[in-house]
């Protein structure tokens, strides 16, 4: 599935009730610390697993401000669109956009109601 596949297909997914959005962007949040795994486990000896880390980190940290806006209801989350755009730009900055398509794919196979992805 190519990336604006996945982005259609996550920004639709995101587009349901709100308590569906968090299941959504929950999963999603524990999808990147395997994509995190994959990536720390390789061992580099160069900087760049520290890299990784460290943005898809920033990333996790973009996904749990916009879970808790979605909680507490005080309308200061980014709209879903803009959302999942800021995501893949951080990512690809660092490189890291396999990560994140990975962890989106994962959450897409696991939320998207037996349909198939493509």
């Amino acid at each position: 599935m190519a990336e604006e596949q996945i982005k259609l297909a996550i920004k639709s997914t995101l587009s349901k009730s709100p308590e569906r959005k968090l299941y959504v962007l929950s999963l999603l949040a524990h999808n990147l610390t395997i994509s995190g795994r994959g990536v720390y486990s390789e061992r580099s000896s160069d900087d760049e697993t520290t890299e990784k880390l460290h943005t898809l980190n920033e990333v996790q940290h973009r996904l749990s401000s916009q879970q808790m806006h979605i909680a507490s209801k005080d309308g200061n989350g980014q709209p879903d669109e803009a959302f999942v755009e800021s995501l893949y730009s951080f990512a690809k900055r660092r490189g890291c956009e396999t990560e994140l398509t990975s962890a989106l794919k994962f959450t897409l196979s696991a939320t998207h109601e037996g349909k198939p992805l493509g």
